[in-house]
């Protein structure tokens, strides 16, 4: 069909983005152009397109009454994936006379160009989450994924968060070749986990380079910052200190990613033809850039799973007798009393301080036979009281409590009793101890 549009009237511009064969939405679809000529010449009109549906858009161009019949050019610029270079497009239309009888203007087919990724096989994302008993520990199951290409190797990203949003707003955590792991995380709080799958040539990265967060899990640095800005071409990338990346990877920086195959401790080296990888913008970086370790191509599923680590019964009383404060106690999330208080300290209550002996009038008077006489008239312990006479013997005999504490007793300050050490939060007064633990803490049978 032809595209075509009467003068003094508006024409409907489509074009559908397809990669693979199914409709697929850019990353940003840029303003269109109505260009005079099929190669340079004059813009004669800027719209901006609108979504009708996925992959789908549309610019609509109110064609003015002056113009003569002719052929114009509709230029669609985009970009499929973020980071990616942008492409552009131009696409010819003529405009007719309104005596001219058209149809409605057919739609354009672009092939969108995504970089290649891996798919699931059966299973998309995160299969399970389980609690393994042992108070920080979570199994986290998944599918298997398969590579876009035989040369590549597929990995996992591992996101967790404390909120469910921040789950995949924020950068990945951990990465492995495995599809089952254990993570450990702070016993008692909810995480939130999903699992996205990437790849890698194994010649061109080696996780295992990487900080080792437990079996076949490694560790994603953390983010550094540029210290010397870098133009388009070959540069050494001053960070600082490149501790905890690999010998060779991915760096991304502002939207660029850019390859090295050698670093020092303080810069990674990267040459004219390793810019711009993975069909990235090449562009210019200044000093504060943010500088991470790239996590490749992934695809991107968002099946988001919540658990939290617990000790169960089952497992047996967790115990590190010999290593208070070392390994599964210093970092394990239990509080720790500084203070030894197992001794009751009297100190203060030997000086007597705050504790002023009592007058023997009112209600302290020791006599008996006076209460019982009245003779505590006006007090609210025996006498007239409230309109009536009455004895609170309960009261009394408090009283009489504590005015004997002034001849034959000592006054003290009663504490609570404890221990130092690690302290589990949920234990009962007489049975906290820092090496042998509550055997129901955080359990589900709580």
């Amino acid at each position: 069909m032809a595209r075509e549009g009467i003068i003094g009237k508006t024409v409907d511009l489509g074009i559908k983005f397809y990669s693979n064969g199914v409709l697929f939405d850019p990353f940003n679809v840029a303003t269109v152009k109505i260009y005079d000529r099929k190669t340079g010449g004059s813009i004669v009109a800027t719209i901006t397109p609108t979504r009708i549906d996925i992959g789908y858009y549309r610019a609509s161009w109110a064609i003015p009454s002056s113009y003569l019949p002719t052929t114009y050019y509709d230029s669609w610029q985009w970009v499929a994936e973020s980071g990616m270079e942008s492409k552009t497009q131009r696409y010819s239309f003529s405009i007719v006379p309104e005596s001219v009888s058209v149809e409605v203007p057919s739609i354009v087919r672009a092939e969108v160009g995504c970089r290649p990724r891996p798919s699931w096989e059966f299973y998309i994302g995160l299969r399970n989450v389980e609690d393994v008993g042992n108070g920080m520990g979570l199994r986290l199951s998944f599918g298997k994924a398969i590579p876009s290409d035989s040369d590549k190797l597929v990995h996992y990203n591992v996101y967790h968060s404390d909120t469910r949003f921040g789950v995949l707003d924020s950068w990945p955590k951990l990465i492995t070749t495995e599809q089952q792991i254990i993570v450990n995380v702070t016993p008692g709080k909810l995480k939130y986990f999903a699992v996205r799958a990437t790849e890698f040539i194994p010649s061109e990265i080696d996780v295992t380079d990487l900080v080792q967060a437990g079996i076949d899990l490694y560790q994603y640095p953390d983010a550094l910052t540029l210290q010397n800005d870098i133009d388009a071409y070959a540069a050494a990338i001053n960070v600082g200190n490149t501790n905890g990346y690999p010998e060779k990877g991915f760096l991304l920086v502002d939207t660029e990613i850019l390859k090295y195959s050698v670093k020092d401790g303080t810069a990674f080296h990267v040459e004219d033809t390793e810019r711009g990888a993975f069909t990235t913008f090449i562009d210019i970086h200044f000093v504060g850039a943010e500088v991470k370790l790239w996590h490749g191509i992934e695809e991107t599923n968002t099946v988001i799973f919540q658990e939290t680590a617990a000790w169960h019964k089952e497992w047996g009383i967790p115990r590190n007798v010999d290593e208070i404060g070392q390994l599964n106690v210093d970092s394990d999330g239990y509080r720790e009393a500084a203070v030894d208080h197992l001794t009751t300290d009297l100190s203060v209550s030997d000086k007597n301080i705050d504790f002023p002996s009592y007058d023997y009038k009112g209600y302290h008077r020791q006599s008996l036979q006076a209460t019982f006489s009245g003779g505590c008239v006006n007090s609210y312990v025996g006498g007239e009281f409230d309109g009536g006479r009455g004895l609170f013997l309960m009261d009394r005999n408090l009283a009489r409590l504590d005015s004997m504490l002034q001849v034959t007793g000592e006054p003290v300050v009663l504490l609570r009793r404890k221990w130092t050490g690690k302290r589990c939060r949920c234990m009962g007064l007489r049975r906290e101890n820092p090496r042998t633990r509550c055997s129901y803490c955080f359990s589900k049978k709580c």
